[in-house]
């Protein structure tokens, strides 16, 4: 599996889709990090998806993987449209030492609203055409509308460690 791994790391990183296809087992799924009813199925679906997301991640950078019996992940960092994003991908390997499954966390939430302000309006052109590519660029422009208050205001509404004085300290 480290082998597999490092593989993903290295197409990861050098944005190479077709690098990455070919670890692909030809049933793979990639579950999407905007929500969980959307999965792409397939070798060319997923490395369809890969061109998108590499035409979009800019300045990506990726950590050592960690690997168990049939699992490897690694962390990744770029920026969409000039927003930092950090992230991670979790692939699950089968018998033939390819990739059954992938999925892909994003964080922080401005990075995830980035994301799906330039993401999925690609896909929706690739798979539904013009009008749908509209209609999901105007949910990631009300995404976006209300991910950066929340962002704000998060620090103030959780309180962490120097966020906030802790009341009981008055």
């Amino acid at each position: 599996m480290r082998a597999g791994i490092e593989a993903l790391r290295t197409a990861d990183q050098a944005g190479d889709a077709d690098a990455m296809g070919e670890l692909l087992a030809p049933d793979v799924v990639c579950r999407s990090p905007f929500a969980s009813t959307v999965r792409f199925e397939g070798r060319d679906e997923v490395v369809a998806l890969h061109r998108d997301v590499f035409a979009i991640l800019e300045d990506r950078d990726s950590g050592e993987p960690l690997v168990n019996e049939s699992t490897g992940s690694f962390n990744f960092s770029g920026r969409v449209r000039g927003t930092p994003v950090d992230g991670m991908i979790l692939a699950t390997f089968d018998e033939r030492g390819q990739i059954s499954e992938l999925k892909i966390f994003i964080r922080p939430l401005l990075a995830l609203s980035a994301m799906f302000r330039a993401l999925p309006p690609r896909v929706s052109r690739r798979r539904g055409g013009p009008v749908k590519a509209r209609l999901t660029a105007m949910g990631g422009w009300l995404f976006a509308l209300i991910a950066r208050p929340i962002e704000k205001l998060a620090p103030f509404l959780i309180p962490h460690s120097g966020a906030l004085p802790n009341r009981d300290e008055s």
